[in-house]
C-alpha cells in the first residue's frame, strides 16, 4: 500500500477507523440538511431576507467547496489524521457560535466558517477509506459511507423540524447547531484512539495560486447568483460573472501546467475517464436536488404555512425512495453500474415532473401525502445511484491521489450545490414577482363583489383594488419577508372591513402565485437531471475487476 505510512499500533483496526470517520460525515451531513428545514424559522427570527437565507446554505457550501479542493492536499501532505482533527474541532467551534449568533450576519459568518472546517474535514473520510481498505474489501467500506449518508438524510429532517417547531430548552432554532459540539467531541476522542495517521509517500507542495485562482472564480460567480436581486444587478456584478469565464480558462491552464505534486487538481485525475465523468454528474446532480428542496420548503412554509415538522416528515419520502431502492445498487453495481446511475438519473426526472405538476394542480389544496409520494419517486432514482457512483468515481484512483480525488469531489458536490441554490432563488424569486400582476389581476373581480356587499362606496371599494394590487406586487418583488412595503400602509387597507375583505383573497393569490413559480422553477431541475443522464454515458460499466 501506498505510504501512506500508517502507524503500526493501529492499522489492525481499520473498521473502528471507519466508524469514526463515517460519524463524522453523518454529522456533516445532518448539520447540511437539518439547517434547510429550519432556513424559515431562521429568517423570521433574526429579520433576514430570501438572500439572507440562502447564504445560510449556500455560504456554507461555498466555503465547504473551497477547503474542500486543499482539505485533501493537506491531508496527503501533513497526515489525513491531523487534518481531520483540525476540522472536526473548528466545526464544533464554529457551531457553538452559530448558537449564539444575534444577528443574520453573524450566523452567516459562523456558518462560512463552519463549512470551511468541514472542508478540511470530509475529505479525509474517503481518502481513509481509499488508503487503508485493499480494494477487494474497499467496496463494503464504500457501502457503509451510502449507508451513513442515508441515515443522516433520514434524521435530519425529523430532527431539525422537532427542534425548529418545538421551544426545546428556549432555543427555539439555535438547538440544531448545539447539537454539533456533543457529537464532535466525541468524534475527536473517537480519532485519537483509533484512526491511524497516513500520509502521501511523495513530496508535495502547496499551490497557492491555483487556490486563489478558484476562489476568485467561485467569488465571481457566487456573489452576482445570490445578492443580484437584492441589489438591483448592477452593472459591477455583470462584470463579475463575465470576468470569471476567462478566469476559470486561466485557472484550468494553469494546473494544466503544474507538475503532479504540486498541482491542485492533478491532471492525471481529471484524464481517468470515470473519475472526469463521475465528478461531472455529481456536479449537476447536486445543482438540482439541494435546490430542490429549498425551493419546496419556502413554498409550503411561507406560501401554504406549515410547520417545520410537517414538512420534515414530508420530505422523508425522499429518504424512503432511497432506502428501497439502494440494495439493488449495492447488489448490482459492479456489473451495472453505468446502467444503474443513469437509471437513477432518469427516475430523478420524472418525479421531479410529476412533483411540478401537482405542485401547479393542486397549488393550494397541495397535501402531505401527495408531495411525499414525489420524494419518493426521486429518492428512488437517489437510492439507486447514490452507492455506486461515488466507487465509479474513485475506482481507478491510486492511493497516492486519494486526498486529491476525495476533496475534488466533495467539492465538486458543494460547488454545484452552491451555484445551484443561487440560480433557483433567483429564477424563482423572479417568477413570483412576474406573476404579481396577474394572480392580482385574477383575485380582483371577487374583492371588488365582495367589497360591494359592504357599505362601502364604491370609490373607496376600487380604491382599496387598486391599493391591494399595488401592495401585493410590491410584496411579491420584496427581498426581505419580514418588511413590509410602504404601499401596504395605505389608508384604505387599514380599515378593519377592507383588512377582512382582502385577507382571502390576497391568500388566495399567494399560493398561486407562489405554487406557479415553483412548479416553473422545478423544470431547472429536470434539465440539469437530463444533464447528468447524458454524462453518465462515459462512466464505465460497472466497478467488478
Amino acid at each position: 500500500m501506498d505510504a501512506s505510512s500508517i502507524s503500526s499500533n493501529t492499522s489492525r483496526r481499520p473498521w473502528l477507523a471507519l466508524a469514526v470517520v463515517l460519524f463524522a460525515t453523518f454529522m456533516d451531513i445532518l448539520d447540511t440538511h437539518i439547517v434547510s428545514v429550519a432556513i424559515p424559522r431562521i429568517q423570521e427570527d433574526l429579520n433576514g431576507s430570501y438572500a439572507a437565507g440562502q447564504w445560510c446554505i449556500a455560504g456554507y457550501a461555498l466555503s465547504f467547496a473551497l477547503v474542500l479542493v486543499i482539505g485533501g492536499r493537506l491531508g496527503d501532505m501533513f497526515g489525513r489524521k491531523r487534518i481531520f482533527l483540525v476540522g472536526v474541532t473548528g466545526f464544533a467551534a464554529c457551531s457553538l457560535l452559530c448558537v449564539l449568533a444575534p444577528s443574520m450576519g453573524v450566523l452567516i459568518g459562523a456558518r462560512v466558517m463552519q463549512g470551511a472546517f468541514a472542508g478540511l474535514m470530509a475529505p479525509q473520510v474517503l481518502a481513509v477509506i481509499q488508503v487503508l481498505f485493499p480494494p477487494e474489501r474497499r467496496k463494503v467500506a464504500f457501502v457503509a459511507f451510502g449507508v451513513t449518508l442515508n441515515l443522516a438524510q433520514v434524521s435530519a429532517p425529523i430532527l431539525g423540524g422537532v427542534l425548529a417547531t418545538y421551544d426545546l430548552a428556549g432555543l427555539h432554532w439555535r438547538a440544531i447547531f448545539l447539537i454539533n459540539i456533543p457529537l464532535g467531541l466525541l468524534t475527536v476522542l473517537g480519532a485519537l484512539l483509533y484512526v491511524p495517521e497516513s500520509r502521501s509517500d511523495q513530496r508535495m507542495r502547496f499551490d497557492l495560486v491555483g487556490m486563489v485562482l478558484i476562489a476568485l472564480v467561485s467569488a465571481f460567480l457566487m456573489y452576482p447568483l445570490q445578492q443580484g436581486r437584492e441589489l438591483g444587478w448592477p452593472v459591477w456584478m455583470l462584470v463579475m460573472l463575465v470576468v470569471a469565464i476567462p478566469l476559470a480558462a486561466v485557472f484550468a491552464r494553469y494546473e494544466r501546467r503544474r507538475s503532479e505534486d504540486a498541482a491542485l487538481v492533478p491532471a492525471s485525475l481529471v484524464r481517468r475517464r470515470s473519475f472526469a465523468a463521475g465528478t461531472l454528474v455529481y456536479l449537476v446532480l447536486f445543482s438540482g436536488t439541494i435546490s430542490a428542496f429549498l425551493i419546496v420548503i419556502w413554498n409550503v412554509q411561507f406560501a401554504l404555512g406549515w410547520s417545520p415538522i410537517r414538512t420534515a416528515i414530508t420530505m422523508l419520502g425522499w429518504v424512503t425512495g432511497i432506502l428501497v431502492t439502494a440494495p439493488l445498487a449495492v447488489k448490482f453495481g459492479d456489473n451495472h453500474g453505468r446502467t444503474l446511475v443513469g437509471t437513477g438519473c432518469g427516475l430523478l426526472t420524472v418525479g421531479t415532473v410529476v412533483m411540478s405538476s401537482v405542485v401547479r394542480v393542486q397549488a393550494d389544496q397541495l397535501t402531505s401525502p401527495q408531495l411525499f409520494g414525489c420524494f419518493v419517486l426521486m429518492g428512488t432514482g437517489m437510492g439507486l445511484l447514490s452507492p455506486i457512483l461515488i466507487s465509479l468515481v474513485l475506482a481507478e484512483v491510486p492511493p497516492r491521489d486519494a486526498g486529491a480525488a476525495s476533496g475534488i469531489t466533495n467539492a465538486v458536490m458543494q460547488f454545484g450545490a452552491a451555484a445551484g441554490v443561487g440560480v433557483v432563488g433567483l429564477i424563482f424569486f423572479s417568477l413570483v414577482a412576474r406573476g404579481a400582476d396577474a394572480e392580482s389581476g385574477r383575485v380582483a373581480p371577487g374583492l371588488r363583489a365582495e367589497l360591494a356587499s359592504t357599505d362601502l362606496a364604491p370609490s373607496t371599494s376600487d380604491q382599496i383594488v387598486a391599493d391591494f394590487r399595488r401592495c401585493f406586487g410590491d410584496r411579491a418583488g420584496a427581498v426581505n419577508p419580514d418588511v413590509v412595503p410602504g404601499s401596504c400602509r395605505a389608508a384604505s387597507l387599514q380599515e378593519p372591513a377592507a383588512r377582512r375583505a382582502v385577507e382571502p383573497f390576497e391568500r388566495s393569490a399567494t399560493t398561486r402565485n407562489w405554487a406557479d413559480a415553483t412548479a416553473n422553477t422545478l423544470w431547472y431541475q429536470v434539465f440539469v437531471f437530463l444533464v447528468a443522464l447524458v454524462f453518465t454515458r462515459a462512466l464505465p460499466k460497472g466497478t467488478a475487476g
